[in-house]
């Protein structure tokens, strides 16, 4: 394989420089920020004609990049804001993943090179490193070394010969990625930039016989699927000469959508949050007991169509939500016969300070996130997520069906007004059952540190009944410490539509696990310490080492494997 291009070795790096600014107020951030947008502006205008431009390099063209890509380093750096990971970035930050998008045409490295130069300044925070404040909590610092752009050539490869070899992961040769794409993406170093000491993006071109391969390569605690997909049709817009809007480097727009669909005032305590959320009937007095409710942890009683995603899933029963009442005609039921529930749980490092409330912002970004799902565009209360947005906005969901018989349609594919309101009323159960188990978890796993640092998560998710009910009666198995459960996978991202001009990928490659397909793999923890198992289309278990030892002793009954 020939390496044509190193931006990280023979080109100037695309980096930052967080200049730090807690003490700023938010007025002087926002004016500090218009006036980089202007500075960038400038300096993009004035080094224009130093930037290589096709078929017109100069002698000298190298050295002016270098100088412009330098030069617009500085200007990035003021406009990067320190970037906190919230609960559910935090379980993921041990975890990386790639997008690789094949295309059936060549991508010429010269035009991409001014495209990913212009796509740092619009994503400040890809240049970034993980940091750790005095608190011990994780945030994106900026770095001089930036992210690396790698170009690379192999003539003995094509697209097709790579496709039909493909073979799926197996729990005893686990792979992060689809096994055909490993040669041809940068592997990131989980144990090296958890400490600082590297990179959490990176961007690789692999010039084919019959194509390209461009991937992407990221920290998923940076970001998830759809928001690189997004980036992915940014950088195509660039190289063929459109414009794009910059991308905001910080969260906390997003932070405050959430709170606000929650109906939450900023710094409300545990218990101001559960009294927003109505009220469960019987209300459980323990986790244990919440935990023991088994209509909360099994599986749906119709089986999902191959054709439905998470979006079309979500649908009835955000719609309902949204209602708060049982004045519907069952209209809105009647597109789909699964009912996708998100139940939220203590989703990790809680003993850090996460709050009750940031344990419930995810599911409510989930709730009112119309641009990625498209299916709740007709929720019109409902505030939307900024376009500007990039980060994990779908991320640690926990699903809990009704009761068995509050699904069963009435008349075919549609629910009667009755069953439309037993559903409103179980959904407002789950998030009033959630805010008492949260509470009573964050408690005991604040009381008890041991517990809280050996913690994956906890989340109880959609499980066979019969095998959870024998993972529960181990003896000393405790959900909040050994089990965690990630809705996750898109089957339909952005990344497919990224488009350099002459088509979409062929084929979209990658993304956290193959889906589709159960498969286990060890995550690239520290020393290893815990197994994800896909054990649904939509859903991975983590397990600690020790806990994953046990569960080898269970009879397998083809879930795991």
């Amino acid at each position: 394989m020939e390496q044509l291009v190193n931006y990280r070795d023979s080109q100037a790096p695309f980096n930052s420089t967080l200049q730090p600014s807690d003490s700023l107020s938010v007025k002087r951030r926002a004016s500090q920020t218009v006036g980089t947008i202007k500075r960038l502006t400038q300096v993009r205008t004035a080094l224009g004609a130093m930037i290589p431009k096709p078929k017109k390099r100069k002698a000298s063209s190298k050295e002016a990049e270098e100088l412009a890509a330098e030069q617009l380093s500085g200007a990035i750096a003021a406009a990067v804001q320190r970037t906190y990971l919230n609960c559910a970035d935090l379980l993921l930050r041990h975890t990386w993943t790639v997008s690789a998008l094949a295309y059936s045409y060549s991508l010429e490295p010269v035009c991409l090179r001014p495209a990913v130069q212009k796509l740092a300044e619009a994503y400040p925070t890809l240049t970034g490193r993980f940091q750790r404040d005095e608190r011990g909590t994780y945030f994106i610092d900026g770095s001089d070394s930036g992210f690396s752009f790698t170009c690379a050539r192999d003539d003995q490869s094509c697209i097709s010969d790579l496709l039909s070899a493909f073979t799926l992961p197996s729990s005893s040769a686990p792979l992060p990625i689809n096994s055909w794409a490993t040669e041809f993406v940068d592997e990131l170093q989980p144990d090296q930039y958890l400490n600082g000491d590297a990179p959490i993006f990176s961007l690789r071109l692999t010039l084919v016989r019959d194509g390209a391969i461009l991937s992407f390569s990221y920290s998923h605690a940076l970001a998830d699927a759809e928001a690189v997909g997004q980036l992915a049709c940014d950088l195509a817009k660039l190289s063929v000469g459109s414009s794009i809007s910059p991308r905001q480097p910080s969260r906390m727009n997003l932070h405050r959508i959430g709170r606000t669909a929650a109906g939450l005032a900023a710094g409300g305590s545990d218990d101001e949050l559960i009294a927003t959320l109505p009220q469960y009937k019987t209300m459980p007095t323990s986790f244990q007991e919440w935990t023991d409710r088994e209509c909360m942890i099994s599986l749906g009683s119709h089986q999902m169509s191959a054709a439905e995603g998470p979006s079309s899933l979500m649908k009835p029963c955000m719609y309902q939500v949204q209602l708060e009442r049982a004045s519907c005609d069952g209209s809105s039921m009647r597109q789909h016969q699964l009912l996708f529930h998100p139940l939220v749980t203590w989703v990790g490092e809680v003993a850090a300070g996460n709050n009750l409330g940031t344990a419930l912002r995810m599911p409510f970004n989930y709730i009112v996130d119309q641009r990625r799902l498209s299916s709740l565009a007709d929720m019109d209360a409902a505030p939307a997520i900024p376009q500007d947005h990039f980060g994990n906005a779908v991320q640690i969901q926990v699903t809990m069906p009704p009761p068995f018989p509050e699904l069963a349609p009435s008349n075919g594919d549609q629910h009667s007004a009755e069953d439309s309101r037993l559903t409103a009323a179980h959904v407002q159960n789950v998030f009033a059952a959630a805010a008492c188990a949260i509470h009573k978890a964050t408690q005991a796993l604040r009381s008890d540190p041991t517990a809280a640092a050996t913690a994956q998560a906890g989340l109880l998710g959609r499980m066979e009944l019969g095998w959870w009910k024998g993972l529960r009666d181990m003896p000393g198995f405790n959900p909040m410490r050994d089990c965690a459960t990630l809705l996750s996978g898109w089957r339909k991202t952005s990344t497919e539509k990224a488009d350099f001009g002459q088509g979409k990928p062929w084929v979209v490659a990658g993304k956290t696990v193959p889906l589709k397909h159960k498969m286990a793999f060890l995550t690239d923890g520290p020393g290893g310490d815990a197994v994800r198992v896909q054990v649904s289309e939509f859903s991975i278990l983590s397990y600690t080492k020790s806990t994953w030892s046990i569960l080898q002793q269970i009879p397998q009954d083809g879930i795991l494997y």
